[in-house]
This record gives structure tokens, sequence and C-alpha cells, in this order.
């Protein structure tokens, strides 16, 4: 989500995004240069092509595609890194949970029926 990259830029964040539709990375990219924010990194694909570790990962989509991430997103957080995932439907929920139960939730939120969870990464290395 190009929105929360441009806040996360603007308190001086480091950010990299990443959308499977062009489009979305091209509206990212301009309302980025609107708001006097840019992007370290922006790429069209997934986190399966990212590079490197990362100490915050968000993830702003649907529950089933989550799920389908789920290794890869894991495997590109640092030690002690925190993990925020939202767009989450209530429905969803405990997949999400047991999907992720070996990081340490933290928080979790919920507004009508969408849900989003904030996750630390305490693997041991």
């Amino acid at each position: 989500s190009g929105i929360l990259g441009i806040i996360m830029a603007k308190f001086g964040c480091n950010v990299e995004i990443c959308d499977t539709d062009e489009l979305a990375i091209d509206s990212s990219l301009e309302n980025a240069r609107l708001n006097g924010v840019d992007f370290h990194k922006a790429w069209c694909g997934s986190i399966d092509k990212a590079n490197g570790l990362y100490n915050l990962i968000v993830a702003n989509i649907i529950a089933d595609v989550i799920l389908i991430l789920e290794k890869d997103i894991k495997n590109h957080l640092e030690d002690n890194a925190i993990l925020i995932l939202s767009g989450i439907l209530d429905k969803y929920s405990t997949r999400i949970k047991e999907k992720f139960q070996d990081l340490e939730l933290i928080d979790e939120m919920q507004i009508n029926e969408w849900c989003s969870f904030v996750y630390k990464n305490n693997k041991k290395g």
C-alpha cells in the first residue's frame, strides 16, 4: 500500500514497496513524489523478490495472499523485527494466527470485520 509507505517515509524510514499491480506501483511513486518523499526501492512483484532482511514488514493484503506468502515474509524478517499484517477479514483471523504462531503476537486490533495483527520475530538465530 503506497499510502503506508509514504507515511513511513515521512517519519524518516528507509522504505521499500512492492505490489503485484504495476499501476499501483506507478501511482505510489507519483504520490510519494507529490508528498516530497522517496522510496529506497520499489518493484512490481512480491516479497519473494526482496533482498535481505527487514526490521519492519507491513503487509496490507487479504488473508489468502498473506497465507501464501507466509514463509517468504518470515524469511525476510530480522531477529526482533516487527511484522504488521492488516486487511484481514475477521473470519480468517484464526488461520492467520495459526500460521504465525511461531512469532510473538504483541497486539491485535479489529474495526468492524477488519483485523490487524502486530508480531515480533523472536526467532533464535
